[in-house]
């Protein structure tokens, strides 16, 4: 049983096995969920009513939501119970965005968290859903190096973590990644165009 603490805010395609895959390796995980029947399929996983319930606890809190605009939302603004997730986390706690957001939008997030003595990491992932729920993803970290150390066990469970450096370094590396995907794809498309034209079999080649 692990002594960190963690929550978990959303628990979608990835986030369902990510929770999980930190519930088996023993950590204790409170976890939110919009849609709350989802969260409450996850073995070994408490149910939390809102997102300020889910952090009041945590050493670690993960946020795995769609976009940076969604989690704008979750943090700063009222939930259902009136309260402000953001001013719900413990002080001296870690915040670590999953999800892939934009880079200005982390490092906003962070200032105003970092007023409340709340630290931040960015941590995207590469691999999927293959990758989330064999605990196989790339983690892309950024923050504060002490920082990221401490949260090594936490990422253990989920995958393989790297440091790539400052806070906001961690999306930049997803950027990269995309942009690496998006050429290839453009690459495969204009061999198999090339191909075609020349009177190849595409289905052979």
């Amino acid at each position: 049983m692990s002594t960190q603490r963690v929550a978990f805010i959303g628990t979608g395609i990835m986030g369902g096995h990510m929770a999980r895959n930190l519930a088996a390796r023993g950590f204790p995980v409170a976890a939110w969920n919009r849609t709350q029947a989802k969260a409450a399929a996850i073995p070994g996983v408490a149910v939390a009513a809102t997102p300020s319930a889910a952090v009041a606890d945590a050493d670690v809190t993960i946020v795995m939501l769609s976009t940076g605009d969604v989690v704008d939302a979750v943090l700063f603004e009222p939930d259902a119970t009136g309260r402000v997730p953001a001013d719900s986390l413990k002080r001296g706690s870690i915040l670590v965005v999953m999800s892939s957001i934009p880079v200005e939008t982390c490092r906003a997030q962070a200032a105003r968290l970092a007023a409340k003595g709340v630290r931040t990491v960015d941590a995207p992932v590469s691999g999927g859903e293959v990758g989330a729920r064999e605990a196989t993803l790339a983690i892309l970290a950024g923050g504060d190096e002490a920082t990221v150390a401490e949260l090594a066990p936490v990422f253990a469970a989920l995958g393989r973590a790297t440091r790539i450096g400052p806070l906001g370094s961690g999306q930049m590396a997803k950027l990269c990644n995309q942009i690496i995907v998006g050429g290839t794809m453009v690459a495969v498309a204009e061999a198999l165009h090339f191909a075609r034209t020349g009177g190849a079999d595409i289905g052979a080649l």
